[in-house]
Parts: structure tokens; C-alpha cells; sequence
């Protein structure tokens, strides 16, 4: 489905609203979001999602996410009775007490003092 930037703009607000509590909401809490000076470019968008059905009024204040706007964002349904895959629980790795011991590189500075001087590991 093609969206305006403006409809994009207010259906990712709704988004919002929807994932922080999900069901309806007050259409002065998505209006609220919106800047004075493009007031009318997004309510112009709302009421194309409305009538593209990806959000419905309740009544004149409330205002609801459909199941095909969030579709179009990503929010998976709910309502849908899809069992959740089952997590394999992997048994613990048994933890070994013994440490890699490496050998110890030696800098070129010890490896010159040890050839001009003689000098041995020990």
C-alpha cells in the first residue's frame, strides 16, 4: 500500500501510542504530537488512514489502530492464536577448571637485552 510521508508520519505516531498501550486512545494524544505549522498536512493524513482503513474513530474523541494498519507497521497480532515457537533449553557446558596456559611472547627489547648480556630463562 503507498503512503504519503504525511500518513507514514502519523501511523508511526500511532505506533507509538499503540506499543505503549494497546487498544484505543484519546485523539488528542496523537494530535497533541503534532507541529502547529503542519497541523493541517497531518490531519489531512489522518483522515486518508482513515479512510484507507488503517485507523477507525470510536466515537469523536478515541481513536484505534486497525488490524491492517498494524499490518502495515509491524505490530504482529494478538489475536491471532499462532503458538510461539518453543525455546530449546540447551543443557549447561560443563565448566573445566584447568587453564590454557600460553606461552609468554616475549618484546624486542628482552629479546635484545637477553642477546647482548646473555642472559637465560630460567
Amino acid at each position: 500500500m503507498d503512503l504519503t510521508p504525511g500518513e507514514k508520519a502519523v501511523l508511526a505516531q500511532m505506533g507509538v501510542l499503540y506499543r505503549e498501550a494497546p487498544g484505543d486512545h484519546s485523539l488528542r494524544a496523537l494530535t497533541g504530537q503534532w507541529p502547529a505549522a503542519h497541523y493541517q498536512t497531518y490531519n489531512n493524513a489522518y483522515a486518508a488512514l482513515i479512510a484507507k482503513r488503517l485507523i477507525e474513530a470510536t466515537d469523536a474523541q478515541a481513536i484505534r489502530l486497525t488490524e491492517m494498519g498494524r499490518r502495515a507497521i509491524g505490530i504482529v497480532s494478538t489475536t491471532v492464536s499462532a503458538e510461539a515457537p518453543r525455546k530449546v533449553q540447551q543443557p549447561p557446558r560443563p565448566r573445566t577448571h584447568m587453564r590454557v596456559v600460553r606461552p609468554v611472547r616475549r618484546t624486542v627489547m628482552s629479546r635484545l637485552v637477553k642477546t647482548v648480556f646473555g642472559w637465560r630463562d630460567g
